[in-house]
């Protein structure tokens, strides 16, 4: 659900707590081709259904009211610069974000350095899926034009309510049936 839209920024609203920024990098004006609703490599649906919401303009910020969050974005970034709970509680994005997950364990020898997850202490976290690659409709893959296309998950302490919506955007993981693992050895004597 497009809300907002310029020559280099676009955002969608997907759920109450949920919006995606678009923004062309550079900000070179006017910039055609940068916003894309095609599937990617990470995100798969972004067809959530109509939010409720008011929008409000300013120089510098586009602020955006759902039921249960207030949305600050900078009009020149493209960035949210904050997010207020229903409740009063206020929160910045970017800190105190938790670790995800590491892509293999494949030549791991020791501690495995893991990559930025979705969730965080404060409530808010952001996923950044500028590099992933275009599925197009014929099932060919894509480079995206330059372009910042960042998720901005703002759920409060609500992680599964986050987790449910992070899979209904990426699409759910299946899980491989256990005869397909093998035999695991391991040489971890206390086990």
């Amino acid at each position: 659900m497009i809300i907002f839209k310029n020559d280099y920024l676009r955002i969608s609203l997907l759920t109450p707590r949920l919006l995606r920024t678009e923004i062309g990098a550079g900000l070179d004006l006017p910039i055609s081709g940068i916003f894309t609703d095609l599937p990617t490599q990470t995100v798969q649906s972004r067809d959530f259904g109509e939010v409720p919401y008011t929008l409000n303009e300013t120089e510098k910020y586009i602020e955006i009211t759902t039921d249960e969050v207030f949305f600050r974005v900078k009009r020149s970034s493209g960035d949210v610069v904050y997010a207020a709970f229903g409740n009063g509680y206020t929160k910045h994005f970017g800190r105190g974000t938790l670790p995800g997950t590491a892509r293999t364990l494949d030549m791991a020898n020791g501690k495995v350095r893991l990559e930025k997850g979705i969730t965080s202490e404060c409530g808010t976290a952001v996923m950044d899926d500028s590099k992933s690659l275009v599925i197009n409709p014929d099932g060919s893959l894509s480079k995206r034009e330059k372009c910042r296309d960042r998720y901005w998950f703002a759920y409060g302490h609500d992680y599964l309510g986050q987790l449910r919506d992070f899979f209904r955007l990426t699409g759910e993981v299946p899980l491989i049936p256990k005869y397909a693992l093998g035999n695991w050895w391991s040489r971890y004597k206390t086990y």
